[in-house]
């Protein structure tokens, strides 16, 4: 799939009354989700939009690929906070949760559905998504900043077994893990909400000058300093190297954004290009010769001839392929779980264990793994979970 974007469809309004209870100025005018239903609810969202962007055609398979290996997947509501859940740490907002999806269902074809403090932290982390509340008191223990009531961060560090809940917001250098407010990322040991138009960007003195958000593009060239500028919509001009890039749903191509290409469409093999886009939807690929002119086709199956693994079907290689030498390979299933990955990529949503050699299940950090390879993002398995880079051992 191509980047991620988000927009605001609806507008909601909460606060985090003294209790650590919410107050709800406005009512929803969306539908509650309940906690065991928000990945599938959201990846059906996600879906139905990568559909209205003409980006797919099969919103089932579309589905399947978000909860098993896809961003819903990667960003989604996992299973890091059960326990906090449980105990009553955090509570669970269904309500939010509804304009949480609906936002995801609705937003700009232009913008990428979901954020970078999204794509970084989790899907809660961005304010349109704010579905779970802490409810642990300041100067209390916590492991996350979720657990701590509006307006504080949990202060628990890599070389930390947990910490405490401080009211405020970390001033840089920020060690915490967990401190950054929603709506930032930690970049360089700051907390950085991405900038609107005409925002710095890039670098700056060997530090980050700020990092755009949705629907802009950052035009600093090299180690520079630049400023967001917004994307170039359908028959605007674009370039992928130099700027400007084309919007979430769209491609460069002969410098010109365009929508991908349906079955039988004329496309440029193989059809990708510098940011993953693709010329033809999803479910199709570029037939034709690397750098000729092809045709907008089916993904093959399972022993079809194929030139790369673009050509194959979802979680197959394209075995014994060269394409440099003209050589075609067979589209084959690439190992799964468990298997040996010595002389194969794994299936999407799995990663090559440097120790094992075998395919091990990404996870996002505070889940359960056995495998540093596991954790998705950054991060290393300790004591049976994935934790930021340098956590000790807690026994």
């Amino acid at each position: 799939m191509r980047g991620w974007r988000a927009v605001l469809a609806v507008m909601w309004v909460g606060l985090a009354a003294c209790d650590g209870t919410k107050v709800t100025d406005m009512p929803s005018q969306e539908e509650p989700v309940e906690r065991a239903d928000f990945n599938a609810k959201a990846a059906e969202a996600l879906c139905e939009r990568y559909a209205r962007c003409g980006l797919i055609d099969d919103q089932e398979r579309c589905r399947e690929q978000q909860l098993s290996y896809g961003l819903i997947n990667q960003v989604g509501l996992g299973s890091r906070y059960d326990e906090a859940l449980e105990a009553g740490r955090i509570q669970y907002d269904a309500a939010r949760a509804g304009q949480c999806v609906q936002a995801l269902r609705d937003g700009s074809c232009d913008e990428a559905p979901v954020s970078l403090p999204m794509q970084n932290r989790g899907i809660e982390y961005d304010s349109r998504c704010r579905i779970l509340w802490g409810q642990v008191a300041d100067g209390a223990a916590c492991q996350w900043s979720t657990e701590c009531r509006e307006g504080a961060y949990c202060d628990a560090t890599v070389s930390s077994c947990g910490g405490v809940c401080r009211r405020g917001t970390p001033q840089p250098p920020v060690t915490p893990f967990d401190a950054c407010p929603h709506d930032t990322v930690l970049i360089a040991a700051q907390c950085l909400e991405p900038g609107g138009e005409g925002a710095p960007c890039g670098t700056e003195n060997g530090r980050p000058a700020g990092v755009c958000g949705q629907g802009l593009w950052c035009d600093a060239h090299g180690l520079t300093r630049g400023t967001c500028k917004p994307v170039s919509t359908e028959g605007q001009a674009c370039d992928d190297y130099e700027g400007p890039w084309c919007g979430w749903s769209l491609f460069c191509r002969e410098g010109r954004c365009q929508k991908p290409k349906a079955k039988g469409g004329a496309c440029t093999a193989p059809g990708t290009g510098r940011f993953g886009t693709l010329e033809c939807r999803d479910e199709l690929f570029c037939d034709g010769d690397e750098g000729q002119p092809g045709t907008c086709r089916p993904r093959l199956a399972v022993g079809a001839s194929c030139r790369n693994a673009y050509e194959c079907g979802d979680g197959m290689n394209c075995l014994g392929a060269k394409p440099r030498d003209g050589v075609r390979g067979t589209c084959e299933p690439a190992p799964r779980e468990g298997e040996s990955c010595t002389e194969q990529l794994c299936a999407p949503g799995l990663a090559c264990s440097s120790t094992t050699h075998t395919c091990v299940t990404i996870v996002r950090l505070g889940e359960p793994c056995e495998d540093d390879d596991a954790c998705y993002f950054v991060g290393r398995c300790v004591d049976g979970t994935c934790k930021p880079v340098g956590a000790q051992s807690c026994h």
